[in-house]
């Protein structure tokens, strides 16, 4: 279980400033081994405390650090688990305002609220909010940093069951149902491809994997009920950027084993248009053949490239039989 205390007010013994430093290194000691998770809370939940008043005063200042850790820490969880009996769920209905803490099932559930509560407008005046004060402002700088549990959160914002909305009134009471168009229109359209970036990266999938999928293979891995609610029964072809990411953040949370499958398939070539003519490839013509010197042919069989014999040529002087042969230069010794 993680801890995060927004502000801890500790009342220390009348004294000098260097006795008061020291009261405190003493009680920070004693706190940083304080086991605080009350029994029965699930581990993957995250639970918000309003207050919490000392449950044993002077106990942290008193005996070793370790020995008033575990003294303390066995008050202040007792009183944690009365708290968490008292608890209200955002998810289930509006915090009735004297409640003295409030908890979430995951991290999926709390970004679910805090993105509604977001979308409403209603953030800053949550008091369970307070320890993420730095978050409230871009839902979609929210969604990057969560973007782990953004599928999931989507996916329980879109299910079947009417889920509710801790911002704002209802028209019935009793009745909640989370105004998932809202949410979408608070998104800015700037914002979607660092999104996309996030959930591929989140979700270990190839660099514009999301882009590449096609968008009938999304709709087959959502749910019908939940694209029911959320309108992505039209043609693909009229989606727009925020309903494709919304697809593909149900697809993860559904089946995200076949989504990386979908990415890992070959990609089949699809025909053009019938107007525009397909050409194909022409095979490459084989090289000639390397020269090859012949002597030349006789006047009997010589043709040229165009199949005419070649012009006849004046025939070579007869070489006498008797004809004086020339001396040869007499040999240097």
């Amino acid at each position: 279980m993680e801890l995060t205390c927004c502000r801890l007010q500790i009342a220390l013994p009348a004294g000098a400033p260097a006795q008061r430093q020291h009261w405190q290194r003493r009680a920070t000691l004693a706190l940083a081994g304080v086991e605080l998770a009350p029994r029965g809370l699930p581990p993957q939940a995250i639970l918000v405390v309003r207050r919490l008043a000392d449950p044993a005063p002077g106990v942290l200042l008193q005996g070793t650090p370790w020995q008033a850790g575990r003294q303390w820490g066995a008050a202040a969880r007792t009183q944690l688990e009365a708290c968490w009996r008292q608890a209200a769920r955002p998810i289930r209905g509006p915090v009735p305002p004297a409640a003295p803490a409030v908890w979430f099932a995951d991290q999926a559930e709390w970004l679910a609220c805090l993105s509604l509560d977001l979308a409403f407008g209603v953030a800053h005046a949550r008091w369970w909010w307070l320890a993420w004060r730095s978050r409230l402002d871009n839902l979609g700088a929210l969604w990057r940093a969560e973007a782990r549990w953004l599928p999931a959160a989507l996916a329980l914002l879109a299910g079947a069951d009417p889920l509710p909305t801790s911002a704002g009134p209802v028209p019935t009471p009793g009745v909640f149902t989370p105004d998932l168009p809202r949410l979408l229109a608070h998104l800015e359209p700037v914002a979607l491809p660092a999104i996309a970036a996030a959930l591929t990266s989140a979700f270990a999938l190839p660099p514009l994997a999301l882009d590449s999928i096609e968008s009938e293979q999304l709709r087959l891995l959502i749910p019908q009920e939940a694209a029911a609610r959320v309108g992505l029964l039209e043609p693909a072809e009229k989606w727009t950027p925020v309903q494709r990411l919304l697809a593909a953040a149900l697809a993860l949370a559904a089946q995200p084993t076949a989504v990386a499958q979908a990415l890992r398939r070959p990609r089949f070539f699809v025909p053009p248009p019938a107007s525009q003519p397909i050409h194909a490839a022409r095979p490459q013509e084989p090289a000639p053949p390397p020269a090859i010197f012949n002597p030349p042919p006789t006047a009997t069989t010589a043709r040229t490239t165009s199949g005419e014999p070649p012009a006849s040529r004046p025939p070579a002087p007869p070489v006498q039989a008797n004809a004086a042969k020339r001396p040869r230069p007499p040999r240097r010794a």
